[in-house]
Formats: structure tokens, C-alpha cells, sequence
């Protein structure tokens, strides 16, 4: 898998927010929104637009490294309390961010994906990746092997 530099993580993460509705809920929203944008553009492109490596977790596919990836250069990133006092990440658009290093095939993956889940819940967001193939057929902790990203659902 490609390396990718830490300024296109940083561009993808603030692009996402900048493009959304509302707050991006990192956890469970930036996971689900990383493993479906890597895996549209692994059936787009048969590659991975982040390069990042996922795992079965609890709340979904979530990157290795998941918490790091908020400790990014020009992330701006806020941890807030939910309604159910549980902690939340929420990442918001970076002032004077320039996104020209995201190609139009890339913004157009992320469009897709922000389109796809801007009106869910945490909750939704949740319950739509443990329907996912890769999610049913690896097991807690196990790493989801990128074939099972060539089948994610269409949307």
C-alpha cells in the first residue's frame, strides 16, 4: 500500500468537515467515512485513497491508529461530551486550508461518502457498518483484508 503523507490525511480529514452538514463525529463517523472512501476508491481506482490499514472494531472498521490520526498537523479536532456523556471527537474545517492537493477524482469519492451519511446518527452509522460484508466476516480485532473492500455496498 502507498504511504501517504500526513498533509493529504490532514486535507481529507478537513475537507470532510468542511463539506458536511454538521459537526464530523469522528468516532463512529470519520472511521466509516475513511473505510468507505478508501474503499470507493479501491473500486474506483484499485487502490487505497488513504493507505491506511483497518481493523474490526466494535463500533465498525476502524484505522489502526485511529486515535493518532488526531494528532495530525492542522487537524482541528475537538473532544466534546455527548448527550449520553460519553466523549466524542469532532473534527471541524481547518481555517485557510488549501484542498488543491486532493485530485477531483478524490473530492468527488469524499462528496459521495459525505452525501451517503450526512443525515445519520452515530447510532446509524454504526448499525450500517456491521451490515457490511467485510465487518460480518472478520472477527473482533482481526485486520479486514482490502478484498473485502471491493465489496462494499453500493450507495
Amino acid at each position: 500500500y502507498p504511504i501517504i503523507p500526513v498533509p493529504v490525511m490532514s486535507r481529507i480529514f478537513s475537507y470532510s468537515a468542511y463539506r458536511s452538514p454538521s459537526k464530523l463525529k469522528f468516532a463512529p463517523f470519520g472511521s466509516v467515512s475513511l473505510y468507505a472512501t478508501a474503499s470507493s476508491n479501491i473500486l474506483a481506482r484499485s487502490s487505497s485513497m488513504t493507505g491506511m490499514v483497518y481493523k474490526h472494531g466494535a463500533m465498525g472498521a476502524l484505522p489502526i491508529g485511529h486515535y493518532g490520526l488526531m494528532n495530525l498537523e492542522n487537524i482541528n479536532v475537538q473532544e466534546e461530551i455527548s448527550d449520553n456523556y460519553d466523549s466524542m471527537l469532532h473534527v471541524y474545517p481547518s481555517k485557510n486550508m488549501d484542498y488543491s492537493i486532493l485530485s477531483e477524482d478524490e473530492k468527488a469519492i469524499l462528496e459521495k461518502v459525505i452525501a451517503k451519511f450526512k443525515n445519520f446518527k452515530a447510532k446509524d452509522i454504526v448499525d450500517y457498518m456491521h451490515e457490511e460484508k467485510a465487518y460480518k466476516e472478520t472477527a473482533a480485532g482481526e485486520i479486514i483484508p482490502f478484498s473485502l473492500a471491493k465489496e462494499i455496498r453500493a450507495f
